[in-house]
Formats: C-alpha cells, structure tokens, sequence
C-alpha cells in the first residue's frame, strides 16, 4: 500500500520544488542583505533584490532603473503585497527603452553594489544604494480577467412589470491570477 502513495509522491516532487526555485538566470551566490540593512551595506556585495519599477532614467552610457524595493519569493519574484523596504538603483551600460520599463512592473535584478548615493526626495534626505545589473527579469503583469456574468433566477426580485419570478444578471470581477516570468531573462 505504502508503495503505491510514494511512486506518485515521487513524480510530483520535481514540480513542486519547481515553483519555488528561480529562474536559472537568477540564481546564484548572494549577500543576504536587504536595503533594511543600509548602514551595513558593502561595495562589492552580489545581490540579488526585486521590486517595482518607479522611474526609468536614460543617461548618455547607461541606463538607470529607480525600483521600489520589496521582499521576494523563493522564486525572485517580488511580493506584491509586502511593506516597501526603501529604494535602489539598478544600472546598466545599454539603452532600456521606457515604454517597455513603465512604471509599476515587477523586477528582480542582480547585480553588484557599487555606491550608496545621497539624493533627496522632495525635502527628505535619502540614500539610495546603485547596483551595477548584470542580469533582470520583467515579470509579466498580470492578464486582465473580464468581468462574468451570471444569470440567476429569483422568485422575490421585483421586474419592471411586476414583482414576482424574475432573471436578473449579477456582474462580478475574479482577481487575476500571477502569470509565470517573461519568457527569457536579459542578460547584460
């Protein structure tokens, strides 16, 4: 008995650990350090951080991503839902085009730390650590789900002619699901 439960155990444990590992463009060594740890950031670190996109800014030799930092699943992928951990640049030597890069896209990025720089926003002071990229991945946004509709059959809901047994249409709107990566990482 006990042989027939593990063969089927057994075939489903690559796909499970599948969905949470990372891309292979992705992996690899990294400082466990997040922007939490600022004061104890070094130059030189690898990290691998996520986030969403807030500016993109094309300079004449590089491109510059501001992203929005946010912890990360297993798989790299940013958890839309968790509490903003500050700001950081990611830079890369090539143009990125900004109608591709828009605001508010998940990305993960890994790179190397090369500076904390003071910039300020607004009145505030901020230091923002710069990562020079040498590898991103855009996570697709999710699909626009349309609305469904459902006819559903009443005997109290009131027609317009008169108020008895009618069908009436309900309108509901299912939250989209996560979609799987872009389908190749950039590689720099």
């Amino acid at each position: 008995m006990k042989q027939h439960l593990l063969l089927p155990l057994l075939l489903l444990l690559p796909w499970l650990t599948a969905c949470q590992t990372a891309p292979k463009a992705l992996q690899g060594d990294f400082a466990s350090l997040s922007l939490g740890d600022l004061p104890n950031l070094e130059t030189g670190a690898r990290v691998r951080w996520a986030g969403l996109l807030h500016r993109v800014r094309n300079e004449r030799m590089q491109t510059c991503l501001v992203i929005v930092a946010l912890a990360q699943k297993p798989s790299g992928k940013p958890r839309l839902n968790s509490e903003p951990q500050g700001r950081f640049e990611a830079c890369v030597h090539r143009f990125l085009d900004p109608a591709i890069y828009t605001r508010g896209r998940a990305i993960t990025i890994t790179g190397t730390l090369e500076t904390i720089k003071e910039e300020k926003v607004g009145e505030y002071p901020l230091q923002v650590p710069v990562v020079r990229m040498d590898q991103h991945l855009l996570w697709r946004p999710p699909a626009p789900q349309p609305d469904e509709t459902i006819q559903l059959f009443d005997p109290w809901w009131p027609s317009l002619w008169f108020h008895g047994p009618a069908i009436h249409t309900h309108h509901y709107h299912r939250p989209a699901p996560q979609g799987p990566p872009s389908s190749t990482p950039q590689h720099h």
